[in-house]
This record gives structure tokens, C-alpha cells and sequence, in this order.
């Protein structure tokens, strides 16, 4: 039986929270066991923390908050590569949004971006890099 379905937590339990949940719960027999893919969704300001710090980021090195993110997408290797019609190797940066990443994978993300942002940042103005430092304990807050 496959079914997606939405589950909560409850101390070191997932309690059927829908339906399909509870179709999937009851249709395992005592002691049974299922396999499934946990997706945990992103709450709205990680991602709004992001943009945060590619703006900081990219006020230190007179660049746009879009391209300070493709750089480090590419850098920690989020991208798919692709030929396009004249035959020229292309690589674009894929989406951090809370439909392409969960909040496991998005606080993974974060982890090397961060490292990766702060050396982008290092030579930037004081000012700049004191921002930075303020907007990334926002992040781990």
C-alpha cells in the first residue's frame, strides 16, 4: 500500500494525523512494520533567514542576493548540469524552496552556506561583516 499521508509527533511518536494515516496504520497488522519518507516542511523564515543573509552578503560584494545564492548552490553542489542546444555545457542552480527541500535537508544546506557566506564575506566592510554575524544568530537562534 502506498499513500501519502501527514503524521504528527508525539514525544518519540507519529500519531496518524489524517485519513490516509490512519488507513495506513490500520492496515499493518500487529507488530507490523512499514517504510516511508519522512518529509519535515520548512517553516517560512528559514527561508526568509536565507535571503536575509544573501542580502548581507551581497552588499559586502556589490552583488544581487540572486546571484550571491547561485554561487553558493554551486559551490555546495546543489545544481544539475545539462547540454544545451548548441552544445554548451550548462549547470543551474537548484531551488531551496519548501517545495524542493525539507527543513532536515534545508538546516544541512544552511550549514555549509554559512561557512561558504563567510568567506564571501570576509573581506567585506566591518559594518557589513558585523550584520552578517547578527543575521546568522538569527538563523541558529
Amino acid at each position: 500500500m502506498r499513500a501519502e499521508s501527514v503524521w504528527r509527533r508525539d514525544g518519540f511518536a507519529l500519531v496518524p494525523w489524517s485519513a490516509e494515516a490512519r488507513d495506513a496504520l490500520l492496515a499493518l497488522s500487529p507488530g507490523g512494520q512499514c517504510v516511508g519518507h519522512i518529509w519535515v516542511p520548512q517553516r517560512p523564515q528559514q527561508l526568509a533567514e536565507y535571503w536575509t543573509l544573501c542580502g548581507v552578503v551581497g552588499r559586502g560584494v556589490g552583488q544581487p542576493r540572486e546571484a550571491i545564492s547561485d554561487r553558493l548552490l554551486v559551490r555546495v553542489g546543489l545544481f544539475d548540469r545539462y547540454v544545451d542546444s548548441m552544445k554548451r555545457l550548462r549547470i543551474e542552480p537548484r531551488s531551496v524552496s519548501k517545495q524542493n527541500m525539507d527543513a532536515v535537508d534545508f538546516k544541512s544546506f544552511m550549514d555549509h552556506a554559512i561557512v561558504e557566506m563567510a568567506e564571501m564575506v570576509g573581506a567585506a566592510p566591518k559594518d557589513v561583516r558585523r550584520e552578517f554575524i547578527a543575521a546568522t544568530r538569527e538563523v541558529y537562534r
